[in-house]
């Protein structure tokens, strides 16, 4: 494995570009099924459109300091999207009162209601956090039952039990080193200085950041928009190379990965989880919002086991 960030570095893009080479690409004859999880990816083929819509949910959520709900049931979030469009050619300022639909949609519908920009964050938390209070005995029972973590059950039942008491003091200052010990599994090493923020500082050392893993239109951000700074570095040039759906996830991930691994020394903008603060005592963002956000972000980190396996490990031992 390698031993520093900059070892890392130097190996990622080539990785990356491996990961991309396995995953399933358009057959030849139609097939109804598409890949609806990461491991689905690297057998059943996801379509542009499909990739381009997740890419536009990640991207809302994103901008609403969110990361992607790997939770989600996909095909549940496309059908809901095609029943509820209508609410965003006519929307309605009740729409946050009504039961379960597309977030994709829930997200637009409060971009044309054209909200006062605390009011719309205030209606995208409290709806999001809802939605993940819904999944949230499944999220558990997935993290208790993964082979990933059969040394943490208890913390993690323990875990449960502090944020169905709403004990957010608990939850945040847990959840950390447990994510610590996970990405500790993945670079298959026992040193307590390995954490998220080697892979971090690797994807920075090489000039990679959430953009350059974007699938589907994403590719062609950097053409059509120009928002791609000149050195970043791009891992597909067309959507024939890009990550498909494993690229969605990834997105979010190494977005939330650098802003949660960013270096602090004071106390922190209640808006945004520091690891590194948290870890020094920094109290400001223990709140139901931001833990839910950070368990999202670790669910991200369980289901994106395969790729950050491949993408850790030199490309010259990829099978």
């Amino acid at each position: 494995m390698p031993k520093s960030p900059e070892e890392l570095a130097k190996e990622l893009l080539e990785n990356l570009k491996a990961l991309a080479d396995q995953i399933e690409r358009k057959p030849s004859d139609f097939d109804h099924r598409w890949a609806k999880s990461i491991t689905e990816a690297f057998s059943l083929y996801t379509r542009t459109s499909t990739v381009n819509y997740f890419v536009a949910l990640g991207d809302g959520l994103r901008r609403a300091g969110w990361p992607f709900p790997s939770y989600l049931d996909l095909e549940d979030e496309l059908h809901n999207s095609t029943r509820d469009m209508a609410f965003v050619k006519w929307p309605s300022p009740f729409y946050q009162l009504l039961g379960r639909r597309s977030i994709n949609v829930r997200l637009l519908n409060l971009e044309t209601l054209r909200l006062p920009e605390l009011q719309r964050k205030k209606l995208i938390d409290q709806f999001l956090s809802r939605r993940f209070h819904r999944a949230a005995k499944g999220v558990f029972a997935f993290w208790r039952s993964s082979p990933l973590l059969k040394s943490k059950k208890q913390v993690i039942s323990d875990l449960e039990k502090a944020y169905n008491a709403k004990m957010w003091g608990i939850c945040i200052p847990a959840i950390f080193p447990i994510i610590d010990h996970l990405m500790r599994d993945y670079f298959q090493t026992d040193d307590l200085y390995t954490s998220v923020d080697k892979l971090v500082k690797a994807f920075k050392i090489a000039n990679l950041t959430p953009e350059s893993v974007k699938p589907g239109y994403g590719v062609f951000t950097d053409i059509e928009e120009a928002v791609i700074l000149p050195a970043q570095v791009r891992v597909a040039d067309t959507v024939e190379k890009d990550l498909r759906l494993p690229g969605v996830y990834l997105t979010s991930f190494v977005d939330f990965a650098s802003r949660y691994y960013s270096w602090h020394t004071k106390a922190s903008n209640p808006e945004e989880v520091n690891r590194h603060a948290v870890l020094h005592g920094d109290m400001n963002y223990w709140s139901g919002i931001q833990t839910i956000k950070v368990f999202m972000f670790f669910d991200l980190l369980v289901k994106l086991e395969p790729v950050l396996r491949l993408i850790i490990r030199p490309a010259s031992k990829l099978p």
